[in-house]
């Protein structure tokens, strides 16, 4: 099929020979033709370049995830601050392919980080698209591991503190009943007590507190 610049030289050549019919010199009508279709075009009629698009944006890209990505990616989505350019970080997520919970959660953690970070004057943030492609995420690991490490340290230390307060209880127990005759309900008040902070201590630290279950 002729393009629009062939039928027009085409035409145009034919209508210069028919006018010079005289001295028709077709060679001469072609170039004359060209010429003219390129001033045209130089103004702006003829062919218009249609605008070039990136690869892979005339394609729903959210749609080509499966349901566990499109999840993920709306959460990914929802924490990120710049909602710019979806379709283009629905590809670059498609890009990472399938990935477990474990790796989607800490780029889902750097993307609320990202988004609470406070720019310089001027700075402007980076688009979702952008910031995936480059790994970003992994800008955040340092900062990440340091709140998980916090996390274990204070689960730690409620921990150390309990263990602390039932071992305190049970010696108390102990010492008192020591001071009181074997018979008697409060020499039983005791015993029940001593009994009540030994399971307590087993429940919160079975691995190491074998040799604090022992009541005299």
């Amino acid at each position: 099929m002729a393009t629009e610049k062939q039928r027009f030289v085409r035409d145009t050549s034919a209508l210069f020979v028919a006018a010079h019919h005289a001295q028709p010199d077709a060679e001469r009508a072609v170039k004359w033709a060209e010429a003219l279709w390129k001033k045209l075009a130089d103004m702006g009629y003829g062919d218009q370049q249609k605008p070039v698009k990136p690869r892979g944006l005339d394609k729903d890209w959210y749609a080509a995830l499966d349901a566990d990505q499109q999840r993920w990616f709306s959460a990914f989505w929802a924490a990120f601050a710049y909602k710019q350019g979806r379709n283009e970080a629905a590809q670059r997520w498609h890009e990472l392919g399938k990935l477990a919970q474990a790796d989607y959660q800490p780029i889902i953690k750097a993307a609320k980080l990202e988004a609470a970070k406070i720019l310089p004057e001027g700075q402007s943030r980076k688009m979702a698209q952008g910031w995936l492609s480059e790994r970003r995420w992994l800008d955040y690991d340092a900062a990440l591991q340091a709140g998980a490490d916090g996390k274990g340290d204070s689960a730690r230390r409620a921990k150390s503190e309990r263990i602390r307060e039932l071992l305190g209880g049970l010696n108390h127990a102990r010492q008192t009943l020591i001071q009181l005759p074997e018979q008697g309900e409060a020499a039983e008040y005791w015993r029940g007590e001593i009994d009540r902070f030994s399971k307590a201590l087993a429940a919160a630290n079975p691995e190491d507190c074998s040799g604090q279950l022992h009541s005299p």
